[in-house]
């Protein structure tokens, strides 16, 4: 009995031996947590985050005091605040004014504003938008011109009150014309008017008229072209132009005038060298251009008929010749 007591205190004390090695071994490994040296934050406080693997831990957590700016005073995070709704301005419904503009006042705190500010439109010595009464009455100012219409005239404004008149009255029209403003009548129909018109004949260098004489003078009856009767003074040459005189046998209007010159009258025949063949004028004996011959087969020249053996005369060849072969 004794031993087996002495057996159990043994294994006591193996098992307490146990426990503080093992107490000893861990208390040689323990783990240190480790933390960012940047504040965390909330919008009620702030803290030092773990950085090890117990991401869970934080150190230095506390609420935040902030400072007048809206910050925190240790971590900085700043403040969010409500934003504050626009103001809305309330305005009288009765107008203000003074003696230029009128407007509506303000009726909450900002008294200085102002709704449909604007100046003052008088008409007959009080605004049309307020009511106020003019403070210094307006003279109108009116033309000394005429305005009209169909059926009135007046004296219109010349200052701002356009739509003011001055002596408007109906037209009084006398020959289809107002006698105060000189409108026209719309309606008048004037009587029938006859043009009169002189004996005498008028005339330019190709017409001839008898002019009006009453206030129509640009009407003009019997106008027409001018019938001339010539008569040669001078005649006309193939080498000079002629002259002749002519009447208008309707108006006895006088002309001068120019007869062309005439065309040269060539002969039939040619006259010809060994080199060339040519016509000449009966008229003034002017000759046309000198022309070589051109020979054909049997020795002859096609146009003058010339042989390029024959001696040419003094004057001219006797060779007919056709009228289309004619040069001039």
């Amino acid at each position: 009995m004794r031993k087996t007591r002495i057996t159990a205190l043994i294994l006591l004390l193996c098992m307490a031996l146990s426990v503080v090695a093992v107490s000893f071994v861990s208390c040689g490994e323990e783990h240190k947590h480790t933390y960012s040296s940047d504040w965390s934050y909330d919008e009620t406080s702030h803290w030092h985050a773990a950085t090890c693997a117990h991401t869970t831990l934080t150190a230095d957590k506390a609420d935040h005091t902030f400072g007048d700016d809206g910050k925190c005073t240790v971590c900085g995070y700043e403040k969010k605040t409500e934003p504050t709704p626009p103001h809305e301005h309330t305005y009288s419904d009765a107008w203000s004014a003074d003696d230029t503009h009128h407007w509506h006042a303000a009726t909450c705190e900002h008294i200085d504003q102002k709704k449909d500010y604007g100046e003052h439109n008088f008409v007959n010595g009080e605004c049309t938008v307020c009511g106020k009464t003019d403070p210094t009455p307006h003279e109108h100012t009116f033309s000394d011109e005429w305005s009209h219409d169909a059926n009135t005239h007046w004296h219109a404004a010349t200052c701002e009150h356009t739509d003011q008149k001055k002596d408007e009255a109906a037209h009084t029209f006398v020959d289809g014309v107002c006698t105060v403003c000189g409108e026209p009548d719309p309606n008048y129909v004037p009587p029938v008017h006859e043009h009169t018109y002189s004996e005498e004949w008028s005339s330019d260098d190709t017409n001839h008229w008898h002019a009006a004489t009453c206030e129509h003078t640009n009407e003009k009856k019997d106008l027409g072209a001018h019938d001339i009767e010539w008569t040669v003074v001078t005649p006309a040459t193939c080498t000079a132009a002629g002259t002749k005189t002519g009447v208008c046998k309707v108006c006895g209007k006088t002309f001068e005038g120019t007869i062309p010159a005439t065309d040269h009258t060539y002969s039939p025949t040619y006259r010809f060298d060994m080199e060339n063949h040519w016509k000449v004028c009966s008229s003034c004996g002017g000759e046309t251009t000198h022309e070589a011959h051109t020979f054909g087969d049997d020795g002859k020249c096609t146009v003058c008929g010339k042989s390029k053996t024959e001696t040419p005369p003094d004057y001219f060849s006797a060779v007919p010749v056709k009228k289309e072969e004619v040069v001039i």
